[in-house]
């Protein structure tokens, strides 16, 4: 009885052989484990190499060198060549056109609609006698925000997206805006004596604000020393003199 060898023109190896007698391959169990082993890391290699960037050859993943055009490889090569095609599929992908754009937008009014909808019903099963007390801090909540917003984005950012945005654009942020207010008056309800804690502290600090711009800082301009003035020749020059 004969094992095939490795090599497929060879006669075989016997029960009693401890190698094949031509290509002298060894049928030993060091032998077998490395020939296994040789195999599973060629195999793997081959499955997970990369293509040579000057002759397109397939390299073994275990190599680092290129054996068509004896090309060394590196980070940057090996990174580029693998990714390099998701890459430009993804810039393919998220490039954008005016179909992709049209799409996006009917895609976020639709979106902001559907949010606003669902929480406009919650919002109205929970809606009681007691409601405009928290519905009227909410509204206090939301003119805050809007100062705090016109005051850290740029005018001409704002100028800008009233002038060119489309209006399917400006409709999803109306519909935001309402949302925002959905759920601030969700959050009052929940959390009233917070809200109205924190309500009365942002009231009395603009008052103050208010109070120190409008009183205090004139009064500390006005007593603040002045700097020196500037020169004028008609003014007197340290002398005096009497005119008849």
């Amino acid at each position: 009885m004969k094992f095939v060898c490795r090599e497929r023109d060879c006669p075989g190896v016997g029960l009693r052989d401890t190698g094949c007698p031509k290509c002298q391959f060894s049928v030993t169990p060091q032998g077998v484990v490395g020939f296994a082993w040789r195999s599973l890391v060629a195999g793997l290699g081959e499955r997970f190499g990369v293509r040579c960037p000057v002759c397109r050859d397939v390299i073994p993943a275990f190599q680092s060198v290129c054996p068509g055009c004896k090309t060394t490889l590196t980070v940057g090569r090996v990174v580029d060549e693998t990714l390099g095609p998701s890459r430009e599929r993804a810039k393919q992908l998220i490039a954008p056109t005016p179909f992709k754009v049209t799409v996006f937008q009917w895609a976020y009014l639709l979106i902001s609609a559907v949010v606003f909808w669902f929480l406009f019903v919650a919002l109205q099963n929970k809606a009681g006698v007691d409601a405009i007390l928290p519905a009227l801090l909410s509204v206090f909540y939301l003119v805050l925000f809007l100062c705090l917003f016109a005051w850290m984005v740029p005018r001409p950012t704002i100028v800008a997206l009233s002038r060119r945005a489309p209006k399917r654009i400006k409709l999803g942020l109306l519909l935001n805006f309402l949302t925002c207010g959905i759920l601030l008056d969700m959050a009052v309800k929940e959390w009233w004596a917070r809200a109205t804690l924190l309500a009365a502290l942002f009231g009395a600090i603009g008052v103050g604000f208010w109070l120190f711009w409008k009183f205090l800082w004139p009064m500390l301009g006005a007593s603040a020393p002045s700097g020196p003035k500037p020169f004028n020749p008609q003014d007197p020059q340290g002398r005096s003199v009497e005119t008849e």
